[in-house]
């Protein structure tokens, strides 16, 4: 079997060497002769943007860096936007509005969030629940818990209209949930801290919910409590003044050690 002599691989590598040496020379005219064309009708060259584009067009390192910035921003936006609907803990009720824009009618359901109280509901589009219940199946068990809730609300309000006044305290009571949200859940029970904002400038309050175990304890602004919660009012008061443990024991060892003093003495005398 024949095989390529060296001097023949010498010649193959010197000819393609020659062939990239025309080509790049090739290249370096034509952009010599675009910046004289320019320069020639008196159009003022671009401005770099670190390097340039290519022959097939390929964009440049800052166009790239930039696009790959906007991706990221676009990214970070969706991220969030998955997060404001998985984050959804109950959905409370709903109703039906007329869009400002359009004048159509719409449906909106009023949710509450992990970690925020009752105080912080708020109103989504229908439309924008439906979507997210294909992502998040935690937020579809939910939806569906909202559903059996109403229905369950619906047949109980019958059955006390057809029993007439023996069902009339049970309708009172399903009548008094505004939006869905039991009074016991926006009744500030207890004050348990109290904090000084430093961004807000607004004092702070740890509120424990008449209707919430201790774990569901939220910090709230002082005007918000003030104006939504229940007996808040009543509950910073109690908080207030209640003296810190340390104080009180510091004058129960000041009254002790004044007892051993006048007992001392008593028993000198």
């Amino acid at each position: 079997s024949a095989s390529a002599s060296p001097d023949g691989e010498g010649r193959s590598l010197r000819s393609s060497s020659r062939v990239g040496r025309r080509e790049q020379a090739s290249r370096t005219t034509r952009a010599t002769a675009v910046v004289q064309e320019s320069s020639e009708s008196g159009e003022e060259e671009p401005e770099e943007l670190g390097t340039s584009y290519d022959e097939e067009g390929t964009e440049s390192e800052d166009e790239s860096s930039r696009s790959e910035a906007e991706g990221d921003d676009s990214d970070d936006e969706e991220e969030e936007e998955e997060d404001k609907y998985a984050s959804i803990e109950c959905i409370l009720t709903s109703r039906v509005v007329e869009d400002a824009e359009t004048g159509r009618k719409r449906k909106e359901f009023l949710v509450k969030r992990k970690g925020d109280s009752f105080l912080h509901t708020a109103w989504e589009p229908e439309d924008a629940i439906k979507a997210a219940r294909r992502l998040h199946t935690g937020l579809n068990v939910r939806y569906r818990k909202y559903l059996e809730k109403k229905k369950a609300e619906k047949r109980r309000k019958r059955l006390a209209e057809e029993a007439g006044g023996a069902g009339g305290a049970e309708a009172g009571l399903i009548a008094e949930f505004k939006n869905g949200i039991d009074p016991g859940c926006l009744t500030a029970q207890r004050v348990l801290a109290e904090k000084y904002n430093k961004v807000t400038r607004e004092r702070t309050f740890l509120v424990k919910w008449k209707a919430l175990p201790y774990a569901s304890a939220t910090w709230e602004e002082e005007g918000l409590c003030s104006k939504e919660a229940i007996g808040f009012e009543a509950a910073k008061e109690a908080f207030r003044g209640l003296r810190p443990i340390y104080e009180v024991a510091e004058e129960a060892i000041a009254g002790a050690g004044a007892g051993a003093g006048a007992g001392r003495q008593k028993g000198r005398g």
